[in-house]
């Protein structure tokens, strides 16, 4: 099989090989185990959230005094925003682990058919991805941070990433479609032009737009860090909280 193989791909390929590559291997290695370890931490989180809507939606519904039927109707809505941004936070977490363990596929296949492999996969998820990102930073979460959650210290993080993330499908989402949809996540029936394809793939190429699109997922979880931690605090201030309940 014929494959479009650049001198970048012969120099980073040899690198991959050597010192450079071993020590990036267990980076890799070392922060999916690290993020894995993290979504205990989302799941528990939002679970949490869940069992104090319920809660308050219970208490609510039971509760005569009118004031504070208000006050446990408040603090359902401080917890729904906080399953929110947990949600966001841990599906941003999800795909960082998946890139990062593609990452090691690709950088490390030791045959042009494991490349392109592990790069066919690594289109679908950033196609499939930087479309739910937009849709879970929508609606909803506009109106999180518009009207309840404050993030004037930090809201130009949030026009950056969005505007990144614009530029980078934008440029890349009509090729990463059409590795998405004759090679990956579909198959065209056509096998000429199914191989024709994944022959031309470029690796290093696809290599430099995973490490792009990674760069923003990056930005987005450290923003949505700082958005924790605000909506922990309004929790802290929210009526139930300021009567210690938290």
């Amino acid at each position: 099989m014929k494959y479009n193989i650049s001198g970048v791909d012969r120099e980073l390929a040899k690198k991959m090989q050597g010192r450079e590559g071993k020590e990036l291997k267990l980076t890799l290695l070392e922060k999916i185990r690290e993020q894995e370890m993290m979504l205990d931490l989302f799941k528990k989180s939002i679970n949490h959230c869940n069992q104090q809507i319920q809660y308050c939606i219970d208490k609510a519904n039971n509760e005569q005094d009118v004031l504070k039927k208000q006050e446990y109707e408040t603090q359902r809505i401080v917890f729904d925003d906080n399953k929110l941004i947990w949600n966001i936070s841990g599906f941003v977490n999800l795909i960082s682990i998946d890139i990062k363990t593609i990452q090691v596929g690709m950088f490390f296949a030791e045959t042009e058919w494991h490349k392109r492999f592990y790069a066919r996969q690594i289109c679908t998820i950033m196609y499939e991805s930087s479309k739910d990102i937009f849709e879970l930073l929508g609606k909803n979460f506009k109106d999180l941070v518009s009207k309840r959650i404050d993030i004037t210290a930090f809201e130009l993080e949030l026009k950056n990433i969005r505007s990144r993330l614009n530029q980078f499908q934008s440029k890349n989402s009509t090729y990463l479609y059409t590795v998405r949809n004759n090679t990956a996540a579909h198959k065209d029936q056509d096998v000429l032009n199914q191989l024709d394809i994944i022959t031309n793939i470029n690796w290093s190429s696809i290599i430099g737009t995973t490490m792009e699109f990674e760069s923003i997922i990056n930005d987005l979880g450290v923003f949505l860090q700082k958005l924790i931690n605000s909506g922990l605090n309004n929790l802290k201030k929210s009526p139930l909280g300021r009567e210690g309940g938290l």
